[in-house]
């Protein structure tokens, strides 16, 4: 990856939505979009904690970030519209 992409980049834990707050707060102005994977493959089949997809979406929301689900392991498996429509 390039340096400059890893610069312009936060990393956090998956499931961790104090630590996902904590960067909005921090960083909210700056913030262009959130990346999740859904709890399938991408963690080591850890499922999402309840609430934290919907955080995610809340945190995006407020700071006017794009927020894109990686489906790509959920997809239909979940449920029809993916996880995001749980």
């Amino acid at each position: 990856m390039p340096k400059a992409f890893c610069d312009t980049t936060i990393a956090l834990p998956f499931n961790d939505a104090e630590a996902m707050e904590r960067a909005f707060r921090a960083h909210g102005d700056r913030i262009a979009r959130g990346d999740c994977g859904t709890g399938g493959g991408e963690y080591g089949l850890r499922a999402s904690l309840p609430g934290y997809l919907e955080a995610l979406r809340v945190y995006t929301a407020r700071f006017g970030a794009l927020l894109i689900f990686d489906e790509v392991m959920t997809g239909f498996r979940v449920a029809f519209g993916g996880a995001q429509q749980r």
